[in-house]
């Protein structure tokens, strides 16, 4: 089987990096993509634009999307939208990570189909425990039912 795969999709390199360091700390067994924005995200999802060249099974090595809601050309939440109406790929799990506290967007993230709702703590200890223990249970503890994808 193909090493897991997860895709952050985050438009601060800064917090990009910050995750992708974190769940490189906690040794998880996976690689890692950062892409700028949700319209980044479907491209990959659907092997359009810039990622012709991929191949639509290699979707079966992602694991887990840690998706941000503020993102240029197509948000967050659009970007969940689709993914989760796509019958392919609607099993991926979607954690939102943003800085959005407000209670409209974590409704709205549900209603969507988010599997989890984290909020950036700005206290960085915090978030990186957060981060972690988001990977932990999505990479580690989480089983699924049709088990498509890892």
């Amino acid at each position: 089987m193909d090493k897991k795969l997860v895709l952050i999709v985050d438009d601060s390199e800064l917090d990009a990096k910050l995750t992708m360091m974190t769940i490189k700390e906690g040794l998880f067994a996976c690689d890692m993509v950062h892409l700028m924005d949700g319209q980044d995200l479907l491209d990959l999802l659907t092997c359009k634009s810039a990622f012709t060249q991929r191949k639509m099974e290699e979707n079966k090595s992602i694991c887990l999307i840690l998706l941000d809601i503020n993102t240029a050309r197509i948000s967050g939440f659009d970007a969940l939208e689709t993914i989760k109406l796509n019958l392919e790929l609607k099993d991926i799990p979607v954690v939102m990570l943003t800085t959005s506290d407000y209670a409209r967007d974590l409704d709205q993230s549900y209603q969507l189909g988010a599997n989890s709702y984290i909020v950036k703590d700005f206290d960085f200890e915090k978030l990186q425990s957060d981060i972690t223990g988001a990977a932990h249970y999505w990479l580690n503890i989480n089983r699924r039912i049709k088990p498509k994808y890892c």
